[in-house]
């Protein structure tokens, strides 16, 4: 694995922050055009806008931002191989490249083949393929590396987030298949859009919001009353079958309305079950006080997916306006909130530029509903299209503003290096907090070995401090001590990407990269011994 595998993606969220930008305001200039200011002078049409905003807002967004989530993560917890590392960033990096490439031709052409020379090419469709591929290659290093997550909560979640993705790219893959084969087949081109589309935002979006949640909320196995497979079961199955919701209500079977009921109805399920662990659990309440908002409006988006599988069916499905609002409360909203909340976390920037994004996107969630038949009609008139306008560029501003705020943290001078016994007893005390905490090193520490920790902690300085300035304070003899324990190969894998971890926060410098590679060393010695000695053996 990389030395320094955060480093080496670490202008992933940049770029992703940076599409969200350029899409939120192409959203703004749809605003314009409903209002006849800009696409009479520019030539644009609105389909064509509303095609740039919503495949940049997917590609460059709502995909690669949490596959560097993911992926982070993923280097934090486990020992990647560097092969295993590059398919993923590459596969993220070429998603983010061909998704900004695709933007000016959906801008100016739509789905419509580009002229070039004496023929044409869709480059628009060429190109969001070239993005599903780029997606297979995150799936592949996924694949690789998923099996050193053995008994991490967060896995499932990211499990089924990328299923749900890997499904929602078929649906994608065979609109091209119809286009190709039966052109005619409007209604079949027509309902593969939306269940890719449907996939996408209901399966995937759900899902990795949700895996980054149990991630950033500390949800483990034991908070769960009702098996979570329950939850993540209703969600995965259900949000394929809301496809018939993007039809329309005129070209709806009995049959397709009952369908997309049912799996509204089972999705919402499985989101009350999530909700319920999380308010059982007392983990919404946690110290970090941001969570509350894409907390709020993932209930909120499950109770309009309630309301739309048992209410009336006029009620939904004949109110345009409707379905773009509780899109927004979902993608704008909750998932949004959660993606930029755990960049603020990660850079420990001030609450004001999040809580700036938050009421920034609850002003354009409000002006929403105006369009809507929700909004009293002596209310309305133009002035309603100007004021979508000015919403539209709220949250552009806001998060403009949290961008730069956390490039600019980035930019702090560079920590000192391990210099003395008081260093290494912060690094030895903040390591062992971490193996403490960590689901499974957690229980061979504190439950198998029931280790005294006032004893172990100060030993732990001592052999530290021999290692890295020869002080010859620790005489012990480490490896027999741990040969009893209930340890697994790919347990060295996580005791030293904790370590690893742990020096990077603290320190820089030649003693901290000596004992980052000392622990390598201690690592690959006492796996490579054991597997010797048979420990590993079934």
């Amino acid at each position: 694995m990389d030395n320094k595998p955060q480093s080496a993606i670490n202008s992933l969220w940049k770029v992703s922050v940076a599409c969200f930008i350029i899409a939120g305001l192409t959203g703004f200039l749809y605003r314009l055009g409903m209002i006849g200011w800009v696409t009479s002078s520019l030539g644009l049409s609105l389909e064509n806008i509303r095609h740039a905003h919503s495949h940049l807002m997917f590609f460059g967004w709502a995909v690669p931002l949490p596959l560097y989530l993911l992926l982070r993560y993923l280097s934090e917890k486990i020992a990647i191989t560097k092969s295993a590392f590059r398919w993923m960033k590459y596969g993220i990096w070429g998603g983010l490249i061909f998704g900004a490439l695709s933007y000016p031709f959906f801008l100016l052409y739509g789905y419509r083949p580009v002229p070039i020379g004496t023929g044409t090419l869709p480059l628009s469709v060429i190109l969001s393929g070239l993005v599903m591929l780029c997606w297979y290659a995150f799936m592949w290093g996924y694949y690789r590396v998923r099996s050193h997550l053995k008994d991490d909560s967060a896995q499932p979640w990211f499990d089924g987030a990328l299923v749900m993705l890997f499904v929602c790219s078929l649906g994608a893959w065979s609109v091209a298949v119809v286009q190709a084969l039966a052109p005619s087949n409007f209604m079949l081109m027509k309902g593969m859009t939306h269940f890719f589309l449907a996939t996408f935002t209901e399966g995937w979006v759900v899902l990795a919001l949700l895996a980054i949640m149990v991630v950033q909320l500390d949800l483990k196995a034991k908070d769960w009353t009702i098996q979570e497979s329950w939850s993540l079961g209703c969600i995965a199955i259900g949000a394929p079958l809301t496809f018939p919701y993007g039809i329309s209500e005129s070209l709806l079977s009995p049959l397709l309305l009952g369908v997309a009921r049912l799996g509204g109805g089972i999705a919402a399920l499985g989101l009350v079950l999530f909700l319920y662990t999380l308010v059982k659990s007392g983990k919404w309440k946690t110290n970090t006080p941001i969570w509350i908002w894409p907390i709020s409006l993932i209930a909120i988006k499950a109770v309009m997916q309630i309301t739309a599988s048992a209410g009336p069916a006029s009620f939904w499905l004949s109110d345009h306006g409707l379905r773009i609002f509780y899109l927004h409360v979902l993608l704008l909203g909750a998932f949004t909130l959660m993606m930029l909340g755990s960049l603020h976390l990660q850079a420990k920037a001030a609450n004001k530029y999040f809580y700036g994004v938050v009421g920034s996107i609850l002003a354009l969630l409000l002006s929403l509903v105006m369009p809507t038949h929700l909004w009293p009609a002596s209310w309305s008139g133009m002035w309603v299209f100007y004021a979508l306008a000015v919403a539209a560029i709220l949250p552009v501003l806001a998060v403009l503003l949290q961008w730069m705020n956390l490039k600019t943290l980035q930019k702090t001078e560079p920590m000192s290096d391990i210099k003395n016994d008081e260093d290494i007893k912060t690094l030895v005390h903040a390591f062992y907090s971490k193996v403490q905490e960590d689901e499974r090193l957690g229980y061979v520490f504190n439950d198998y070995a029931e280790v005294d920790w006032d004893k172990h902690l100060p030993n732990m300085v001592d052999f530290w401090s021999n290692i890295l300035f020869k002080t010859r304070r620790y005489n012990g003899r480490p490896f027999r001590q741990h040969m009893d324990l209930p340890i697994e190969k790919m347990d060295f894998g996580r005791w030293y990407n904790l370590f690893e971890q742990t020096v990077d926060d603290h320190f820089e410098g030649t003693k901290a990269d000596y004992a980052k590679e000392m622990a390598a060393k201690i690592a690959s010695s006492f796996s490579v011994r054991m597997e010797m000695e048979g420990k590993f053996e079934d």
